[in-house]
């Protein structure tokens, strides 16, 4: 990287360091940056991308067809770069670059446990001492629970008979709905129910 570069990143890091930003952001930020100096130094682009606006515009399209088609990225890698680059540019006074939009990250269901990684699953939470704990890992497996749905189950929510029973759960948008329970969780449930105080 040119000395230039050098103290561009310098800088940005510096301003990355005082910005509302949270978490790993600041970090990926950084990292991005740094990744587009040096493709700078690389790519033949037309005039001075980091000091001109119209430049720097065609630079970032040039950077993320450049993300997508050689470099292979992920929809979503390809978007943190971008966001990173609208930062940088904002902080560098040249606005936010035009005629460069995210892609949409396509929404994936959750995938189900295979059936070695239940195994396991099933053992391990057979395993533990905690009648309480087993419940609460079984209830995800055998009812399609939330952590949220889990947290805010309440004694009264669950109805367990000899042979059936069910569990009366809050979701999203405070919405109720009852889910017959499993027999095996079933004696999970039972089993922290006597154990209560």
């Amino acid at each position: 990287m040119t000395p230039e570069n050098a103290a561009v990143l310098a800088g940005y890091g510096d301003h990355l360091e005082h910005s509302p930003l949270s978490g790993h952001s600041p970090r990926t930020y950084l990292s991005a940056i740094r990744a587009y100096l040096a493709w700078l130094q690389e790519a033949p682009v037309d005039g001075d991308p980091l000091n001109d606006a119209t430049a720097k515009d065609w630079a970032v399209r040039d950077y993320r067809s450049y993300l997508v088609t050689v470099a292979k990225r992920a929809t979503a890698t390809v978007n943190k770069h971008l966001a990173a680059l609208q930062d940088f540019y904002v902080w560098r006074g040249l606005g936010q670059p035009q005629g460069v939009r995210r892609h949409q990250v396509p929404r994936h269901a959750p995938k189900a446990l295979g059936p070695r990684a239940k195994v396991r699953y099933l053992r391990a939470v057979e395993a533990w001492p905690s009648a309480r704990d087993r419940a609460i890992a079984l209830l995800p497996l055998y009812a399609g629970t939330r952590i949220a749905e889990i947290t805010a189950l309440d004694v009264a929510d669950v109805r367990l008979s000899a042979r059936k029973g069910e569990i009366r759960l809050v979701g999203k948008g405070e919405k109720a709905r009852t889910v017959p329970v499993h027999p095996k969780l079933r004696a999970a449930l039972a089993a922290w129910l006597d154990e209560r105080p």
